[in-house]
């Protein structure tokens, strides 16, 4: 019999991924799961679109009744809020939660935290953090919201006075070094000993709403193997996890 794997959220593209890794398993029975109607119903034979949404009080207590009901054994996040929520709450939640620990999901869930763990390693943009930090010719700087996902709160910075306003505005916002360059993203899966065990660079073609709708993969992936190493050398991940890179104004 096989063991029921609760994909949440199913919708966007990372559980779509999921859904499709373990449609064909002979061990596990992929259920989509999410908060509302969506595309959920659509990349699995199973799924539940009725789940409170995970800031709500609610949300442990109706995944337990869930969990119960369905038998439901293993979940699988696929949202940096949701995998903060229930690695947070993984003591009081009835099912194995696949997923890097607590303390990975509330790091990738906030830019800043993510620059201060990588702090000192040369691929890390440059961070600015007061108004006399950049020099003239710094400019344009990049401003994106710590807890943001995609390209929502994203504004290129031109002067002093626009750096002025977004370090005294009221939203925490991180302010880095403008990167011009080619975008990739880098596919990597890592087991539950740490062993990475896949690594695939890709060259984003075509980006809407922060997503890569078209990519290409990369023939040559040496220049990437060093910066994932660093990264996992730092951070503790298990599971599927991605980075994403930019190339700076020297193409490095």
């Amino acid at each position: 019999m096989k063991r029921n794997v609760l994909v949440f959220s199913a919708a966007q593209y990372p559980g779509i991924q999921v859904c499709r890794w373990l449609h064909d398993s002979m061990l596990f029975h992929p259920i989509a799961a999410a908060s509302f109607s969506n595309h959920s119903r659509f990349i699995a034979e199973d799924y539940i679109d009725n789940l409170p949404f995970v800031l709500e009080t609610s949300f442990v207590d109706t995944l337990n009744v869930i969990i119960k009901e369905r038998k439901i054994e293993f979940i699988i996040p696929t949202d940096d809020t949701i995998a903060v929520v229930l690695t947070e709450n993984m003591a009081k939640i009835k099912a194995q939660i696949v997923c890097s620990p607590y303390e990975t999901a509330k790091l990738c869930r906030y830019k800043s935290l993510t620059y201060e763990a990588l702090r000192g390693l040369s691929f890390v943009p440059k961070v600015y953090t007061q108004l006399n930090d950049a020099q003239y010719n710094d400019f344009p700087l990049f401003a994106k919201l710590d807890n943001s996902q995609g390209s929502q709160g994203t504004k290129k910075i031109e002067n002093r006075d626009e750096m002025k306003n977004i370090l005294e505005s009221d939203k925490k916002m991180v302010l880095c070094e403008y990167l011009p360059g080619e975008e990739y993203t880098v596919d990597c899966f890592t087991n539950r000993n740490g062993a990475l065990l896949f690594m695939n660079p890709r060259r984003r073609v075509r980006i809407q709403y922060g997503v890569s709708v078209r990519a290409e993969s990369v023939d040559d992936p040496t220049e990437f193997i060093d910066i994932i190493q660093q990264i996992k050398e730092r951070i503790t991940f298990r599971g599927y996890w991605f980075v994403q890179l930019k190339r700076d104004k020297n193409g490095n």
